[in-house]
């Protein structure tokens, strides 16, 4: 797990022609590797409606995914999803494994992205947050940081437990 923070460089140019550059957040928040419980070859990425990033669909072009529709209406509605091979992405996104992924979206504050790369699952939590930074030069309360560690560990454990990460019964 890390946070992690993504940002662009846009630049406009005024009617005089002065030149201007802005920073962009493109992404922040946690991103996670799990080990996948299934082997697969291609690559697939789904990723919530309101994770409208261009870099995030140029990627999609670039790497020749081509965007397929699942037999899950509501997931459709709610995800976009590219894969590099369409059977691998029925393989991998099981009408269960899809009903998780929509559990998890329903419990989480932010957008997330899945990356299924290399027989691992990458989760991208996009909640403009940082994780581990906590205040300098506030007062410490340790109830309230012990609730935020603890909220930390059920993220990841949340995951790991919704999506039956620690079965291995088709590696």
């Amino acid at each position: 797990q890390a946070d992690v923070k993504i940002e662009e460089r846009q630049t406009s140019t005024d009617s005089n022609g002065n030149e201007t550059s802005t920073m962009v957040t493109i992404f922040m928040g946690r991103w996670l590797i799990f080990d996948f419980n299934k082997n697969f070859k291609a690559n697939i990425q789904v990723r919530g409606k309101g994770f409208n990033s261009a870099k995030i669909s140029n990627f999609a072009s670039q790497k020749k995914y081509e965007k397929i529709s699942l037999e899950d209406q509501a997931f459709n509605n709610e995800f976009v999803v590219y894969a590099q091979d369409s059977h691998e992405a029925f393989y991998i996104l099981t009408p269960a494994l899809m009903s998780k992924i929509k559990n998890l979206s329903n419990s989480i504050s932010g957008q997330l992205l899945f990356c299924f790369v290399d027989s691992k699952l990458h989760i991208g939590l996009n909640n403009s947050k940082d994780s581990f930074e906590r205040g300098v030069f506030s007062k410490i309360d340790e109830q309230a940081e012990i609730k935020n560690i603890s909220n930390d560990i059920k993220v990841i454990t949340d995951f790991v437990d919704e999506l039956n990460l620690d079965n291995d019964l088709f590696k």
